[in-house]
């Protein structure tokens, strides 16, 4: 359809990656609080619309985006 999809998610990953925060090898839930606690201080730092500023700050050319992953209010605003 001619679209770019934009995970949050995987940004966060990425972010956390970047920021050498550790192991994400571990399983399941143990994983997903990592990420979550890692996504949602970046949210406390840089505002509540951090993670979909990012991804609007990326260049996908003339291509519409399609944001997957948003959580919250302050990212809809």
């Amino acid at each position: 359809m001619g679209f770019r999809h934009y995970r949050v998610s995987d940004a966060i990953t990425a972010s956390y990656t970047a920021s050498g925060g550790g192991d994400l090898s571990i399983p399941g839930a143990d994983r997903r609080k990592l990420l979550q606690d890692h996504g949602n201080a970046k949210r406390e730092e840089f505002g509540p619309s951090y993670w979909v500023e990012q991804a609007l700050s990326e260049d996908f050319g003339d291509l519409p985006i399609v944001i997957d992953g948003i959580r919250n209010l302050g990212e809809i605003k």
